[in-house]
């Protein structure tokens, strides 16, 4: 399965393998995302909190267990083991409240 994420400032729409939470000097914290490429890094978006960034990986795991758990995906992997399909999940960096 690939995951697609818009970035908060909408200007980059990319797949990721691995995203993070790190908090800066400041205390905001940041969503941070690997490539393929593990030499780039990638900012998705700032949160007021550490807890509000959570929330936002808490979101996306959302949309994946529900994709993953899905019939559509039971159906398809249950019809012959010769299907291949790779399915996608976008997800919408939400802006800060």
């Amino acid at each position: 399965m690939e995951l697609w994420i818009r970035s908060q400032d909408r200007e980059e729409l990319l797949k990721f393998e691995e995203i993070c939470v790190r908090v800066d000097q400041d205390g905001f914290a940041g969503i941070w995302s690997y490539g393929s490429n593990k030499d780039l890094r990638y900012y998705l978006g700032t949160y007021e909190t550490k807890e509000r960034a959570l929330e936002v990986l808490d979101e996306i795991q959302s949309r994946l267990d529900v994709f993953v758990n899905s019939e559509f995906l039971k159906s398809i992997t249950d019809v012959s083991k010769q299907v291949y399909i790779a399915p996608f999940i976008v997800y919408e960096m939400p802006k800060e409240w």
